[in-house]
C-alpha cells in the first residue's frame, strides 16, 4: 500500500475526547496511532459526527482543532488544522460583526465621555 502521509505515525492507546457545538457534546474516541499532523481514531459510531471538532488527548496534554479525512463506520481518520483554518467566518456574519464591533466602540466613546467607563 502507498505511503501518503509526510511523517509516520506511531501507534498508540490513548483515550481521547472530541467536543463540538460550542463544548455541548462530547463523545469519547480512542486514539489508535498519533502524529503532529494528523491521528486515527476509533468510535462506537462515527456517523454523527462532524467534519470539523476539537480533540483532546489527556495523557499528552493536547487539545487540537481537528478535520475528518475520511470515515468508516466506527473509524475516521482526521487531521489537524490551525484554528484560523478550521472555520472561516460567513460574509454576512462578518459584516454583522464589524457593524457591533463599531456599536460597541461608539457606547464605550460615550461611557468614557460620561466617565462610567475608563
Amino acid at each position: 500500500m502507498l505511503e501518503r502521509r509526510k511523517h509516520g505515525r506511531m501507534r498508540s492507546y490513548l483515550g481521547g475526547r472530541i467536543s463540538y457545538g460550542n463544548g455541548s457534546c462530547v463523545v469519547n474516541c480512542l486514539v489508535r496511532n498519533y502524529a503532529e499532523e494528523g491521528a486515527l481514531l476509533d468510535l462506537s459510531s462515527t456517523g454523527t459526527m462532524p467534519s470539523d471538532f476539537d480533540l483532546d488527548i489527556v495523557r499528552k496534554d493536547v487539545r487540537v482543532h481537528a478535520r475528518m479525512a475520511w470515515r468508516t463506520a466506527d473509524r475516521m481518520g482526521v487531521r489537524f488544522v490551525a484554528a484560523t483554518e478550521a472555520a472561516p467566518i460567513p460574509f454576512g456574519v462578518g459584516r454583522r460583526l464589524r457593524e457591533l464591533e463599531s456599536a460597541n466602540d461608539a457606547l464605550r466613546r460615550r461611557l468614557g465621555q460620561l466617565g462610567a467607563y475608563e
